[in-house]
């Protein structure tokens, strides 16, 4: 019960953006502030606009997180 309590005091709020290669980006929130979520794309959407892209880019591509806001207390 403690490490719970402990968890929840370091929760902080974010919004962020994510580009993917194909120059289509998506604005979203986290409610916990965890760096490696990146929401939850439709994977038939993403799919298809992936079909657009080049072979070398759909062999060696990234896709950017950017956190545009953080709330300034850990709630």
């Amino acid at each position: 019960m403690a490490l719970l309590l402990k968890l929840v005091d370091y929760v902080m709020k974010q919004i962020y953006m994510i580009t993917y290669p194909t120059g289509k980006i998506y604005i979203g929130k986290d409610s916990y502030g965890s760096h490696r979520y990146f929401g939850s794309p439709n994977i038939d959407i993403v799919n298809e606009d992936f079909k657009s892209l080049s072979e070398q880019v759909r062999k060696d591509y990234y896709v950017r997180k950017q956190i545009l806001w953080e709330s300034e207390k850990r709630l």
